[in-house]
């Protein structure tokens, strides 16, 4: 099974936000031991490091960039998928970046917190953390 991790469950389990993090950190386990094929695209990468960097030591901070490059497949972004996240009905570019790439890896599932993306039609179903390992852990 193939999953997207929207930025905001990354940066569940790296911030360790209450009470986000343990179903965060449970999915992306499950992406490390395998059990399912985790991505992640290439500009959330910035994004969780300066989140990360702004409540650890860079060191710690660039750790924890290189597990989630170890751990998740990282999706490219070219023009190509701006323009045609540009072209989506999703207001959040970001969100329907994410899409793009979700579509392009045929990803099953988003997975995000996100409420607005929550209930966007869109061609990758998207799903809950919650949800997601109430059917699949």
């Amino acid at each position: 099974m193939k999953i997207v991790f929207d930025t905001n469950v990354i940066i569940d389990a790296v911030a360790s936000r209450e009470p986000f993090h343990r179903e965060a950190e449970a999915i992306l386990l499950m992406a490390s031991e395998e059990k399912i094929k985790g991505y992640l695209t290439a500009n959330s990468i910035t994004d969780i490091f300066y989140v990360a960097r702004r409540s650890l030591p860079e060191t710690e901070a660039r750790g924890i960039i290189r597990s989630l490059i170890y751990s998740l497949e990282v999706i490219e972004v070219g023009g190509a998928d701006c323009w045609e996240a540009l072209s989506l009905p999703i207001s959040d570019f970001e969100d329907a970046l994410i899409v793009m790439c979700a579509k392009k890896v045929e990803a099953d599932y988003i997975i995000s917190r996100d409420n607005n993306l929550l209930k966007v039609a869109c061609p990758v179903q998207v799903i809950s953390p919650s949800e997601f390992l109430a059917r699949y852990s």
